[in-house]
């Protein structure tokens, strides 16, 4: 498909603050310089923001100059440079701190985190940004991260220095600081301690100084259970400059008090930002007062990911890829006859041990079927040649999904597992993204915020109701690669769903997911479920569902070691057409009996599940 050039939507502007419209150009590249400088310091020369960066930008100065304020959602796919835009709005909220409602008295900027790894992987851009390398003579701001995982927070500060970001580090326990040495901070052993102490500092540092605060609302929860609650979010609320919310479909909910309590913070802030591949209804709400629009998208329209990756728009020419350009995705329905564990049986976890073990077997027998065919490897190779993305539905079959791995490919080295049980998880996390190869198998740690660009396979063997999960998911496995090498880019990216519920990867639900079209959001539906010790499978049924691919596929290339006697060769995918602008609403309301039918269908499949299963435990009871 022949490229064409695009200029996604800017604002009008209307001058309210010098009276030309130089000024927006001015202010715009003197932050990009300012940025690019402390960038190109650590990472190179070569390092360049994208076009998506500058146009969020130039529209946030916009926002700023014509009002004095921005509550935006910035939306953009996984894998886009999320971290890089955030930490130069961050950068470039404080210099215009003099054009902001009442920014002669705000200096605060909070950046609430759900995940530890996400706290972490944002860390290194706003030091950088913060211009940690130039010493802080002339500091544009300070960087605090407060976590609970200590041990992780040291290696982080370990790893920055190693990388050159050299400056006043200070802080320890449960709190990392990037900061200048006036006003020292002791040690702290607890999260609420840590915030409290940071909230201080920031009082009697007075307004000469800018603050960049990154937690998660569970330190704002410890408080609650002391009596400095309603004074530091009393000081909070008077000191916020912006609140930038990453992840922010799964971090807000008005019905719980710390959803409601960043809402109050988003409201008494001048900026308030959502950071969201997927955008849903409180989302807007809580950042912005309002229901979701293409009005509140930072860029102006929805970024889709399908644009990203078949290079139609938001990529200029000379810039490297976002996304892959191939997208495979296989969908299987698993039917788990289940049976309650019963009462005389007093260790049921053995049972449900028992059980899983059948399962995992078969979903990893499907699962080194579907890559051996697909990139053309012998299982006993992959490990060693591919970077493959497990996600389980809990720690105990994850734990099982381990040793099933091993057993199957006699190795253990290239197998890796990591959740909250796991030792040191964030370090099984580390070592996996440094390798060149291997498998992972995680539950939530990876699902959200896991960004390893050479990913090549995502494996879901967790039930997945909604839409917006699937998409996130699928995010980590369509970043273009750092290696050239990649079995991806020979190949095209994979996706198996070992227990969906529908083929998922459809043209406009997913469009309609990061257009804000989703009416609300249901935590039980975005983490997926999984079976416990109270029941366990008889038997597992797996029914294949369809497939879908996305871009053209490159010619394939004989794999460089154990290719199989018939290599399979990947058919030309349909292209999806991408939507005039403007139109994804008026879109998915021409395919709404296409959308009816399919639901419809999926709703019988369930049922004939169901009463074959009843049919199956009704005749056990009457053996012949």
């Amino acid at each position: 498909m022949p490229k064409t050039k695009y200029r996604p939507f800017v604002y009008s502007y209307v001058p309210s603050y010098s009276g030309d419209a130089g000024s927006i150009d001015g202010v715009t590249e003197e932050i990009e310089s300012i940025f690019l400088g402390r960038f190109r310091a650590v990472k190179g020369e070569g390092w360049n923001l994208r076009y998506l960066h500058m146009v969020g930008l130039r529209n946030f100065v916009r926002e700023i100059l014509e009002k004095g304020e921005c509550k935006k959602i910035v939306q953009m796919p996984t894998g886009a440079g999320k971290s890089v835009l955030l930490s130069l709005l961050a950068l470039a909220a404080v210099h215009l701190r003099g054009h902001i409602r009442e920014g002669g008295q705000r200096n605060v900027v909070l950046v609430f985190s759900s995940l530890t790894r996400i706290k972490f992987q944002l860390f290194e851009p706003l030091a950088i940004a913060s211009g940690a390398r130039e010493g802080f003579k002339q500091p544009s701001f300070f960087v605090y991260c407060i976590s609970s995982d200590a041990k992780a927070l040291a290696s982080l500060r370990t790893e920055l220095i190693r990388h050159g970001i050299k400056g006043r580090w200070a802080g320890d326990g449960v709190l990392l600081a990037l900061t200048s040495t006036s006003i020292p901070l002791r040690s702290t052993r607890s999260l609420s301690d840590a915030l409290s102490m940071i909230v201080d500092r920031v009082r009697k540092s007075g307004n000469e100084y800018n603050h960049v605060i990154m937690l998660c609302p569970h330190a704002l929860k410890k408080l609650k259970h002391t009596k400095r609650l309603s004074t530091v979010e009393q000081q909070l609320r008077s000191r916020v400059l912006a609140v930038f919310i990453d992840e922010a479909h799964v971090m807000v909910s008005l019905r719980h008090k710390l959803g409601s309590l960043m809402a109050q913070l988003a409201k008494s802030a001048p900026i308030a930002l959502g950071f969201t591949a997927t955008p849903v209804r409180e989302t807007c709400i809580t950042v912005t007062g309002k229901t979701c629009s293409h009005d509140l998208l930072l860029h102006g329209e929805p970024i889709l990911s399908y644009d990203l990756m078949l290079r139609r728009k938001w990529i200029e020419p000379h810039e490297q890829p976002v996304l892959v350009d191939h997208l495979v995705a296989r969908f299987y329905r698993s039917n788990f006859h289940l049976l309650r564990a019963p009462a005389q049986f007093r260790d049921v976890h053995d049972l449900w041990r028992g059980s899983c073990y059948g399962r995992v077997r078969e979903y990893a027998e499907r699962m080194l079927d579907e890559l051996e065919k697909h990139f053309g490897l012998n299982r006993y190779a992959l490990p060693r040649s591919a970077k493959v993305l497990v996600l389980a539905p809990n720690t105990r079959e994850a734990d099982i999904w381990g040793e099933v791995l091993r057993e199957k490919l006699r190795s253990a080295e290239h197998i890796f597992v990591a959740h909250s049980n796991v030792p040191n998880p964030h370090g099984e996390i580390e070592r996996f993204v440094r390798s060149k190869s291997g498998i992972l198998i995680a539950v939530d740690m990876a699902k959200l915020g896991f960004d390893d660009p050479d990913l090549d396979a995502l494996v879901i063997a967790r039930p997945v109701r909604s839409i917006a999960a699937y998409v996130q998911m699928r995010g980590r496995v369509l970043r273009y690669p750092r290696s050239k090498d990649r079995p991806k880019l020979r190949r095209g990216a994979l996706v198996i769903h070992l227990a969906a519920k529908d083929v998922m990867e459809v043209d406009n639900e997913v469009m309609r997911v990061e257009s804000g079209g989703l009416p609300r959001v249901r935590l039980r539906d975005l983490e997926g479920y999984g079976g416990g010790a109270a029941e366990f499978s008889a038997k597992t049924e797996m029914l294949f569902l369809g497939e879908r691919r996305i871009g053209a596929p490159p010619t394939p290339q004989p794999a460089e070691e154990d290719l199989p006697q018939s290599a399979p060769q990947l058919s030309v995918a349909e292209e999806p057409q991408a939507p005039a602008e403007g139109t994804t609403r008026e879109l998915a309301k021409k395919n709404i009996v296409q959308f009816l039918l399919r639901r419809f269908l999926s709703l019988l499949r369930q049922l004939a599940a169901r009463l074959k299963a009843a049919l199956t435990r009704l005749f056990s009871l009457f053996p012949s």
